[in-house]
């Protein structure tokens, strides 16, 4: 009865046989050297691409919800002020809300006074955030113009180099029913 035997490393010394011949195992590396320079590139790409599309992501969602609570805050005001970094009004409950844009981010000013950030990352105690806000072409942030607010913001991702516009210009109802100015 016969053994089987797979391989030629593990084949038993019989006479006439070396073992396994060092060609085999430099081919074997050769192999593996090759498959691993041709893989690596695609590795370091997908994990370029994944936190390109990951930057993508968080700064598409915050540019999102600022275009929405800016304009829906805006178009239902009342008694409106401007200023260049900063715009107060009335909500359509007469509570008083508004923007303000400090230490490169955007802040919404809450009817009790206090202010929630609306851009920026959730855990800055320590880092610089990653989002941050610039002006539009050295324009201000905030400004009026006859009735019509505009706002010119770009929400900019430093690690990826990213721009998210927020350009508007909005005109509140109480202006356009002429119920009263800005």
């Amino acid at each position: 009865m016969e053994e089987f035997i797979g391989l030629s490393a593990l084949r038993p010394s019989e006479e006439g046989s070396n073992g396994f011949v060092m060609t085999e195992v430099l081919a074997v590396l050769c192999i593996a050297v090759i498959l691993l320079a041709a893989f690596l590139p695609v590795l370091v790409q997908s994990a370029q691409r994944f936190r390109s599309g990951e930057a993508w992501e968080e700064l598409s969602r915050q540019g999102m919800i600022m275009d929405e609570t800016v304009y829906g805050v805006l178009r239902f005001s009342s008694n409106t002020v401007v200023l260049e970094t900063m715009i107060t009004c009335r909500d359509e409950q007469n509570m008083k809300t508004g923007f303000r844009i400090k230490n490169s981010r955007v802040y919404r000013i809450l009817s009790n006074g206090s202010e929630q950030p609306l851009t920026g990352s959730q855990n800055t105690i320590s880092i610089e955030d990653r989002i941050s806000v610039r002006p539009y072409e050295n324009r201000p942030y905030f400004s009026v113009n006859g009735q019509t607010i505009q706002v010119a913001i770009i929400l900019y991702d430093r690690s990826s180099r990213q721009e998210w516009p927020c350009i508007m210009k909005v005109v509140p109802l109480s202006a356009e029913w002429g119920e009263e100015g800005l």
